[in-house]
Order: structure tokens, then C-alpha cells, then sequence
């Protein structure tokens, strides 16, 4: 058995404004004030006798941040930040606080599976996946090939999909989470008709999907990309062997550039007559260069750096 992962970038986070007492020890929620469980860690420091101390506190949902605290952290949550920082205070609440985290032990599991049959009783049988957020792809030596969601998706007592690109409201629990996605219940495919399974951090789902996976995971661009050489090759009767997925690996066609690249050219085309005479022989020039380029992105493609300057 043979298996490779890839993160997927569902949404596991909520962030919830939420509103302090005036001695920031209570929050507000549902009409009560409720004490803050406060934390005191102790963090050793080179060159200072004593621990730095660092309080933490927290809703039932998890630690307060401020803005400052989240910047840069956009991906936790679907890319769903505020815009601007007005002093608000907010908590995180993130399926990864979990009590054991298991990715290591999950793998090893699955890498002990003889068959899909043993790793359907195992996926089954667990109440939930104590992991980071993966796709999981498996194959066999008899040529079966699988594809596994190993997630921590939470369930939102409301129900609203794409709750996760918003600043939620935390004076009251419509949008707490009850619990977790039934592993049995995440998205699996075990030998798909088309006869390959592609990750890349893409979405393996389709959007009338009963769960919620969040806004922002697409089918991305190298997704594509990868299935587009596999089916060239399929429509060809090749026969794929370990050097073609080094080559797919190794691709560095960017879909998005090959295509819109045309429509680029045929602006600056248009543009051209508006231009002062040393400025229309420059846009000819990178007209030029981009002739003949089809979205390659390799360190040494002049075609590259005239795309992404533009």
C-alpha cells in the first residue's frame, strides 16, 4: 500500500466579537454575564531569573485576541478578518484546541490496512478524526485507490453555511458549536470512475454538499493543472509510472496565466494608440515576449516576470 496527504483547507475556526464587562473578568452572553476562565502560563526567558507571566483568558469558546493577535493569521478562519481594528475584543474557536492530537496515529493506522475494507471499519468506527486537516489519498498493489477526508469539522447549532468567513456575534450560543462530523459521515471515495484521484489542497467536494467545508476551498489552480496532464495522458493511452508524477511535481504551468494572458495582450493592444511613442514601442516589446509564452513560471521564463509584474 502506497499513500501521500495534503492539507485541506476547510474551515475549522470561528472568530466571535465579544462584549467584556468594564473589569474584563465577565463576557455577555445570552442576556448573563459569565466569568472568564482565566489561564497563567509560565514562559522561561534566556538571561531572566524570573518566568515571564502570560495570562490568557477565556469564553467556553476559547482564548480572547485582539486584532494585533490575529494579523497574519487569516487562513485559521477562511481568510475572515475584520477590516479594521476598533478596539473590539474576540475569541477563537478552533477544532485543532484539541485535548489529543492524533495525525500520527491515524497514518500508522491506515498504514497498517490490508484493504479499503479495513480502512472503511477503522474510518467507521471512530467518533472523530484527532487530527490536522488532511486528504488522505491511499492505493493498492491490486490497483485500487481512495480518497479519505481526515477532518475536524465542526457543527453549527444554526446551521449557516460559511459562517466561518464572518466576525460572528458572541453575546449569544445560535452559532456555538454542538460537536463534531461523524468521520463516517466526511466525504470518501474508494475507485472513482474516471480512475484518478487528484489533491492539492483543492476541493474534493461539490458545493451542494450536506456539510459545511467553508467559502474559501476551491478547486485550485494546480488542482486543475494536474488533472489536465493526467487526462492528456489517459485520452493518449499512456501509462503513467513513477517519473510522470516527478514531471507533474516538478510542472510549473500556471493555468491562470496561460489563459487570461491572451485577454492581457488584446488590452494593451487597444491601449497602444493612447500612448507616447517610447511607451506604445515598450508595450510592443512585452506584447512580444508574451507571443509566444503559455503560462510557464519556471525561474528563467522572461515571459513570467513580465506576467507577474503586470
Amino acid at each position: 500500500m502506497t499513500w501521500a496527504i495534503t492539507s485541506s483547507l476547510t474551515d475549522l475556526s470561528d472568530l466571535f466579537r465579544e462584549k467584556l464587562s468594564e473589569d474584563g473578568l465577565k463576557y455577555t452572553v445570552d442576556g448573563e454575564l459569565k466569568d472568564l476562565k482565566v489561564i497563567k502560563e509560565y514562559i522561561k526567558v534566556k538571561g531572566q531569573d524570573k518566568p515571564l507571566e502570560y495570562e490568557i483568558k477565556m469564553t467556553h469558546r476559547g482564548p480572547l485576541m485582539d486584532l494585533n493577535v490575529l494579523q497574519g493569521a487569516e487562513v485559521l478562519f477562511s481568510e475572515g478578518l475584520p477590516a479594521k481594528n476598533d478596539g473590539s475584543v474576540y475569541s477563537f474557536q478552533w477544532s485543532g484546541a484539541i485535548n489529543e492530537e492524533g495525525t500520527t496515529r491515524v497514518l500508522r493506522d491506515f498504514i497498517r490496512a490490508t484493504s479499503f475494507k479495513d480502512i472503511d471499519r477503522m474510518v467507521n468506527s471512530m467518533k472523530v478524526f484527532n487530527s490536522v486537516p488532511q486528504n488522505l489519498i491511499v492505493a493498492f498493489q491490486n490497483g485500487d485507490i481512495g480518497f479519505y477526508l481526515a477532518n475536524n469539522i465542526p457543527i453549527r447549532k444554526d446551521g449557516k453555511p460559511y459562517t466561518g468567513c464572518r466576525v460572528l456575534d458572541g453575546t449569544t450560543t445560535a452559532t456555538d458549536w454542538i460537536g463534531y462530523v461523524k468521520p463516517s459521515d466526511l466525504p470518501r471515495v474508494i475507485n472513482p470512475k474516471k480512475g484518478f484521484i487528484v489533491t492539492a489542497n483543492n476541493r474534493q467536494m461539490p458545493d451542494n454538499v450536506h456539510l459545511d467545508h467553508g467559502a474559501t476551498i476551491t478547486s485550485t489552480i494546480r488542482a486543475q493543472r494536474i488533472t489536465e496532464l493526467i487526462q492528456k495522458g489517459i485520452n493518449a493511452g499512456h501509462k503513467f509510472d513513477y517519473k510522470d508524477m516527478l514531471t507533474i511535481q516538478n510542472d510549473t504551468v500556471d493555468l491562470m496565466a496561460r489563459d487570461i494572458t491572451p485577454l492581457i495582450t488584446k488590452i494593451v493592444h487597444q491601449m497602444i494608440p493612447v500612448l507616447s511613442p517610447i511607451e506604445g514601442e515598450q508595450a510592443q516589446d512585452l506584447i512580444g515576449r508574451l507571443a509566444t509564452w503559455y503560462g510557464d513560471m519556471g525561474e528563467n521564463s522572461v515571459g513570467a516576470t513580465v506576467f507577474s509584474t503586470w
